[in-house]
């Protein structure tokens, strides 16, 4: 894989452009396989309940007159002709406008028919209903007499899947006839006097405008909907009034003449039947007055006509919805915001509270514009934000425990716990694409090594020997770590150690800082090694002393190894010329100190006088052209000094 592949490959942003381009893709396909149709409806009723329960308590402008289950027991059912001609005569007594009749009468029940199509023919504001016929029922006719005339309007009810009423049918064609529902005929009727009649709309013939409103058909794509039901001519009803009950009699109370006529004068009479042995119920996708998610046959139909009341006088606007290309840029912007969101630096449980914060944002943008009549599907998008955003966020966790243990592998045993975080949480100046990148900066080496040893090898047996080595590495190392400088590695009994990696110091200061902590870890190995020295005196082991090189200057620092092993090291004259100085003249020992510690020059100019030097002078190197003038540490300047800096 080239250099250019695998940069793309491990670029987190690209990575997550790609995921979100993959969830687009996929939740569009499954978007419009109709799987998320349940979730984006499930939605669309939340809402719609939620803006039911901010309405006024006007009750529906259409009164009831409604079969109960005691009219049932009392006078039977179905309703003899007799008795049906007796209901609708005391109702037209009280002169209401128009009577919707939300009963099948395809033929005569009963005794006085004659009486009945009396009625209905010198009456011309009672409106009667009919079936359609369909591919589970041949439909049911309206009364003979009225056959042909406008007085006559289908119930016909397009339910969703689950049997969930969310549409109302205004027009019907079967190929053959062209009707016209009940709610729709009765409202017509009602608004004759106003002159307000069904017309086409002036710009969009197609469609039909009744008085202040054009209603543009449903569509079977239209909002949350996938391959719906669209036949006809229907809309999306909105039940805003269904908590508020409407003015109701039972059968009964007519009959019996307890009620006053004068209380449907002028208005909207629906006749149907709520009593329970009837069934004719449907399920709406809110509460309704009662409570529960079933709503009578004829509660149904005044609901409509109440709507079609308000949006023909502007008090209400018709539910429309968002177009395709709108849904499918807003579910590709969200997939994309989604997993922008998740490269965000931020905490898991940050991550959590904004993603709840982003999820309750976008239901209260779809809430709002519901409120104001537009249904814009949320679910699906809402979950483009949640599949990016994880998809994306999981792979970042992925990448970044794969980048720490590639940088904690390397630091974690050789650098304080402080140095491993500062590591971690400065890791873009050390990894490039996922991989140690190489860099040219100033630092500190220091070298140590034994004298002594051989003696003290000799001695002992394999076991007891590598034990007493690695008490000493232990100690010594630990000193290294508590100073923040990383230990390099480990060649026999000497140590290589570090200060100024991984990351480049941009200033004088703190490249003097590395030089003090450097020459201040030696002198604390100076006495550490003392106390090694008495435990080992005490085991009958001789003593042993050690060399110290120091030097700083420009290395270059990266990881060295290939796919299956990579350490993090440093090359360059800097690290030759501390080797050199801990190794120079072994014999070399003025004061007879344990630990002889030697400095290049530049450490000098860099601990700026804060420790006790010696000029060695100018030496000549093995391997360098060039004198290079050295300085022997004895000691700190002060003594506080090394006593802050072991504590």
């Amino acid at each position: 894989m080239t250099h250019k592949a695998r940069a793309i490959l491990t670029n987190p942003w690209l990575i997550a452009l790609l995921i979100a381009q993959v969830s687009f893709l996929g939740l569009l396909g499954l978007r419009y396989t109709g799987i998320l149709q349940r979730v984006e409806l499930y939605a669309y009723d939340k809402f719609t309940g939620m803006r039911i329960e901010r309405q006024d308590t006007t009750r529906p402008q259409a009164l009831i007159v409604g079969i109960t289950e005691s009219d049932v027991q009392k006078y039977g059912w179905p309703l003899t002709d007799e008795l049906m001609s007796d209901l609708l005569g005391d109702l037209v007594v009280g002169n209401p406008r128009v009577i919707g009749v939300d009963i099948y009468r395809d033929m005569p029940v009963g005794e006085g028919a004659e009486r009945l199509d009396q009625l209905l023919s010198t009456h011309d504001n009672i409106i009667f209903s009919e079936k359609f016929p369909d591919e589970k029922s041949f439909g049911v006719a309206p009364p003979e007499v009225l056959k042909d005339t406008r007085q006559v309007g289908f119930t016909d009810v397009i339910a969703d899947p689950g049997g969930v009423v969310r549409k109302v049918l205004l027009y019907l064609d079967d190929g053959e006839r062209y009707g016209t529902s009940l709610p729709l005929q009765t409202v017509v009727k009602y608004l004759e006097p106003a002159g307000i009649q069904p017309q086409a709309d002036e710009s969009r013939p197609d469609f039909m405008r009744l008085g202040a409103t054009t209603y543009i058909p449903f569509e079977q794509d239209d909002g949350g909907y996938v391959n719906a039901d669209a036949r006809g001519y229907q809309i999306l009803l909105d039940y805003l009034r269904v908590k508020n009950a409407p003015v109701m009699f039972s059968l009964d109370e007519v009959l019996t003449g307890a009620f006053a006529g004068e209380e449907i004068k002028d208005q909207i009479v629906l006749v149907g039947v709520i009593a329970e042995s009837v069934n004719d119920f449907f399920y709406s996708p809110v509460e309704v007055t009662d409570g529960t998610d079933r709503i009578a046959g004829v509660l149904l139909h005044v609901l409509a006509v109440d709507q079609l009341l308000r949006l023909t006088s502007g008090d209400s606007a018709l539910i429309t919805t968002t177009t395709n290309t709108q849904e499918i840029l807003t579910l590709w912007l969200l997939c994309v915001g989604g997993a922008a969101f998740a490269m965000l630096d931020i905490s898991m449980l940050a991550f959590l509270i904004l993603t709840a914060i982003g999820i309750a944002l976008m239901g209260a943008v779809a809430y709002f514009f519901l409120t104001h009549a537009v249904w814009i599907p949320v679910a699906t998008p809402a979950i483009g934000w949640l599949l990016s955003a994880a998809l994306s966020d999981a792979y970042l966790s992925v990448q970044e425990r794969r980048s720490r243990t590639v940088l904690m592998n390397l630091f974690s045993r050789h650098v304080s716990p402080d140095v491993a975080r500062l590591i971690w949480e400065e890791r873009d100046e050390v990894l490039k694409d996922g991989r140690l990148h190489s860099q040219r900066l100033i630092a500190t080496v220091l070298f140590t090594d034994l004298v002594g040893f051989t003696s003290i090898s000799e001695k002992l047996d394999p076991e007891s020997l590598m034990q007493w080595l690695n008490s000493y590495m232990s100690a010594m190392t630990r000193l290294v770590i508590e100073n923040h400088g990383i230990v390099d590695k480990y060649i026999g009994d000497a140590i290589m150690a570090i200060w100024g990696v991984p990351f480049a110091r941009k200033t004088d200061e703190e490249i003097s800082r590395d030089a003090i902590q450097a020459v201040t870890t030696a002198l604390l190995m100076e006495k550490q090694l003392q106390k090694l020295n008495a435990v080992w005196h005490e085991q009958g082991l001789p003593p042993v002393s050690m060399r110290v090189g120091i030097h700083t200057g420009p290395l270059v620092a990266g990881g060295v190894g290939g796919e299956q092993r990579t350490e993090y090291t440093v090359i360059g004259d800097t690290v030759n010329i501390a080797s050199r100085l801990e190794s120079y003249e072994k014999s070399y020992n003025p004061d007879n100190s344990i630990c002889r510690i030697l400095i290049g020059g530049k450490t000098e100019h860099y601990v700026n006088g804060a420790f006790q030097t010696v000029p060695v002078g100018k030496i000549d190197l093995k391997g360098r052209e060039h004198s290079l003038e050295v300085h022997r540490v004895t000691g700190p300047a002060a003594p506080y000094q090394l006593a802050e800096e072991a504590a």
